[in-house]
């Protein structure tokens, strides 16, 4: 994982932790420090707005920390930052409609302003990254005042430095754009125009510098209304900071800005590219409703599970149950592993048969023959079920029973959707033909080929050992018992 560079971390300042209950505070100051992050702990709330100056880097706070007065204390404190300053706030908040109906009836985002929500429990990408953002804008925003300030030095002290900010300017990876806004005859903020952007600027919304220097953002955005007009015309009139999202300025990308008024008439605004934030916030909601979802199908297959095996051997019905819901628990750990996104083919099945490909020298022999495949989130969790009951049947009848016993599990894509696996066993005990009846393994794996998978699944019983042949696809929707 990057890191940022300590000298950076040192020059963005401290970052104030306020969690006065459970180990958050805690937790959060270890994950931190070992990014080399300077974090300092706070005992309360008197002890937090004492320490919070100029020099604060940002404040990870729990929400329950904020409530009234304390809150009204810490306006006090926000109402007197410089006007260059605007302090990042990352806020521990519990999850849940509750941890949301306390932040809106507190009011926390209008209060702080510059705040990013973290429901708990915590996620340590999510904290790290979250707070690396906040530093990061806490630094630009001083890069950002000493460079204005640098513009009112003398004429000598300015050239004598405008090689050192320039190159400061160029190298910057967010964009950068100090701007005049453009008056109508009655006094409205109709348009502004570009005096001066960077190579980011450029580079983040596709706009050239030669197209855009001495414009307007009319002539830049021809056909649209100016972006950002209503939001840094207000920052000019007002001399107040402002922070806003848009994603209208380029399609496909989401900025973040922070807009300052450098001198009269003006605003000065800073753009970073918040796209992969903004696309991994939909993703986690939508991460959130799948493992929703995928959780209540687990506990229906328990439930099934439970529901149809024998009962009348209590040490048999334990083992089954016990059996099938691991393999749900082993797919589901290497769903966790890939953060949701997938699950190896090749993976699952060593895991289900580890015992004999990881056994003792004598013994089955195990093969697995297929490419490289990464599962869909959806259809892991049910095919790491057929592949279960397969194995247990080889176990106990087929070639896994026997040591000179053999499988070879062979599977390709057909058409870049199909997954073709075909499970073949010999050298296991004779078999006659098929069994008399279904046994609750033959059910679950054809309802679950069939039923959950959308697939076909064929078995065919040689004399040699059972060959199974399953087709699934691995796009499309699932059955309805799914």
């Amino acid at each position: 994982m990057m890191r940022m560079p300590s000298t950076a971390m040192e020059d963005v300042g401290p970052l104030l932790i306020l969690a006065p209950s459970g180990r958050d505070a805690k937790t959060a100051a270890e994950l931190l420090g070992r990014r080399d992050i300077d974090c300092r702990v706070m005992a309360d709330f008197a002890t937090l707005r004492t320490a919070v100056d100029s020099g604060t880097g940002a404040v990870l706070v729990a929400a329950e920390a904020l409530a009234r007065p304390a809150l009204g204390a810490l306006v006090e404190v926000l109402s007197a930052q410089p006007p260059w300053s605007d302090l990042p706030f990352i806020v521990l908040t519990r999850g849940g409609i509750a941890g949301r109906t306390a932040v809106a009836e507190l009011g926390l985002p209008q209060v702080l302003g510059n705040a990013v929500f973290l429901e708990r429990p915590l996620n340590a990408l999510s904290l790290i990254g979250a707070v690396r953002s906040a530093l990061r804008a806490r630094l630009r925003q001083r890069q950002l005042r000493a460079h204005l300030l640098g513009r009112e030095a003398d004429a000598m002290a300015a050239r004598a430095s405008e090689a050192h900010w320039r190159g400061l300017f160029d190298r910057m990876h967010e964009g950068f754009a100090l701007c005049k806004v453009l008056h109508d005859a009655k006094g409205r903020a109709v348009d502004y125009c570009l005096v001066e952007i960077n190579p980011a600027f450029e580079r983040l919304t596709g706009v050239p510098r030669a197209a855009a220097v001495g414009r307007t953002a009319q002539e830049v955005w021809p056909g649209m209304a100016p972006p950002w007009l209503d939001v840094c015309a207000g920052v000019v009139e007002s001399g107040q900071p402002a922070r806003h999202l848009d994603g209208t300025a380029r399609p496909g990308h989401w900025f973040e800005l922070h807009v300052y008024r450098p001198e009269p008439g003006h605003f000065a605004v800073l753009v970073l590219d918040v796209t992969e934030r903004r696309q991994t916030e939909e993703r986690q909601i939508l991460l959130t409703q799948e493992v929703d979802h995928r959780a209540k199908n687990v506990l229906a297959v328990v439930q099934a599970a439970l529901r149809l095996t024998p009962k009348d051997d209590p040490g048999a019905y334990a083992q089954a149950i016990e059996g099938r819901v691991a393999a749900l628990a082993r797919a589901h750990t290497l769903l966790a592993e890939e953060h949701w996104t997938g699950a190896d083919l090749r993976a699952l099945l060593r895991h289900e048969l580890a015992a004999f490909i990881n056994g003792a020298p004598v013994g089955p022999h195990v093969a697995l023959e297929g490419q490289d495949l990464m599962l869909p989130p959806t259809k892991a969790q049910p095919l790491a079920m057929a592949l279960h009951e397969l194995t247990t049947n080889a176990a106990k009848y087929g070639a896994l029973s026997l040591p000179g016993g053999q499988l070879v599990v062979h599977w390709h894509l057909e058409a870049g959707h199909r997954l073709r696996l075909r499970w073949a066993e010999c050298g296991g005990p004779p078999v006659a033909g098929p069994p008399l009846r279904s046994g609750f393994g033959s059910r679950v794996l054809a309802g679950t080929v069939r039923g959950q998978l959308r697939g076909d699944v064929a078995l065919d019983w040689q004399p040699s050992g059972l060959v199974c042949d399953m087709d699934v696809p691995l796009t499309g929707p699932l059955g309805a018992d799914c």
